[in-house]
């Protein structure tokens, strides 16, 4: 067993002090098997993508079906590891009361407190360098505007979105030049 399945196996059975314990282990398990599936449509979306890129350049007719496909998947694979972390933070919760409830809240605080609460915890939180940038990308698609794919200069599909969210912090650009890395 993974330790990530072996904390959900406990979990499961930490008795009264989490009432919905289960439930909470059986939605991890599916978060975490919905991530890989969102992932793995983006991986089979593209090589359609690139035919049909490929197709538009030769021809110089096509549509962006293909594009938009890829771009939802895209997102649709982003909101899936968001929605993990956001989950994974609730349960955290349960196990020390006085952190926050959000994931980005809590990678803050723990590392704002030099590893008061949990070191091992912490350490994990050190190496999320990715959420928040994940974080940016799932936000703008979801609240603001619906991002798109654009073609690299080695041929490979990116992703592109104009940033709307003025808070502090926000991303001010989005251009990934390849959305498989």
């Amino acid at each position: 067993l993974s330790n990530f399945d072996l904390f959900l196996d406990f979990f499961q059975v930490t008795g009264p002090n989490v009432i919905d314990a289960y439930q909470w282990s059986v939605a991890l398990r599916l978060k975490v098997v919905k991530m890989h599936t969102a992932y793995e449509d983006v991986l089979r979306q593209i090589p359609i993508w690139q035919v049909d890129n490929e197709q538009m350049q030769k021809t110089g007719i096509g549509s962006s079906k293909e594009g938009n496909i890829l771009a939802l998947r895209y997102e649709t694979f982003l909101h899936s590891v968001y929605s993990l972390c956001e989950t994974l933070s609730r349960i955290t919760v349960r196990f020390y009361p006085t952190l926050s409830h959000g994931f980005r809240e809590q990678k803050n605080e723990l590392l704002g407190k030099k590893n008061s609460v949990d070191p091992q915890y912490a350490k994990i939180l050190e190496t999320v360098v990715w959420f928040d940038e994940v974080r940016a990308i799932r936000s703008e698609a979801t609240h603001f505007l619906s991002g798109f794919t654009t073609i690299s200069k080695n041929g490979e599909p990116g992703y592109f979105n104009t940033p709307k969210n003025k808070r502090e912090g926000s991303l001010q650009e989005i251009s990934k030049e390849s959305i498989e890395k």
